[in-house]
């Protein structure tokens, strides 16, 4: 499994992410093909070039195709709004990426997105863990 996070894509950083992903890719083909983002992919959410997300989409898809799977997390940098929404959520549509907005658990591993509000993320952790949880992946605030 190939964990990263902590992306900050932007127009000013974009080649060099797209370096990253490209070696993620390559360190997640030489392993057992999982790839676990775990929060803020995009630098600002708030502004995300049509270009850039079309670039994403294409390399996720080339992930996709190659049998990668991606797990997403999203980080305070990917946050919308409070409640959870999140500039990750244009991935969730497409069958290569699982994105884990309220949280979750697949198998023993559970998944928990940030929250500014810090009773909200614990009760989130806390929700993961009384599943069965071994692993948490997550993108929290200290």
């Amino acid at each position: 499994m190939i964990l990263f996070s902590d992306l900050h894509l932007t127009e000013k950083t974009e080649e060099i992410c797209w370096l990253v992903l490209d070696r993620v890719c390559q360190l997640a083909l030489d392993g057992d093909k999982r790839i676990v983002f775990l929060g803020d992919f995009f630098e600002v959410r708030e502004r995300i070039s049509v270009k850039m997300v079309n670039r994403v989409l294409d390399i996720f898809a080339g992930w996709r195709e190659k049998g990668l799977t991606l797990d997403m997390v999203p980080g305070n940098h990917d946050q919308v709004d409070i409640n959870g929404a999140n500039a990750l959520e244009i991935f969730q549509y497409h069958d290569f990426a699982r994105v884990w907005t309220k949280g979750g658990l697949m198998g023993t591993d559970g998944f928990v997105p940030y929250r500014k509000n810090l009773e909200e993320q614990k009760a989130l952790i806390e929700a993961v863990v009384a599943q069965g949880t071994v692993l948490i992946f997550g993108h929290f605030a200290v």
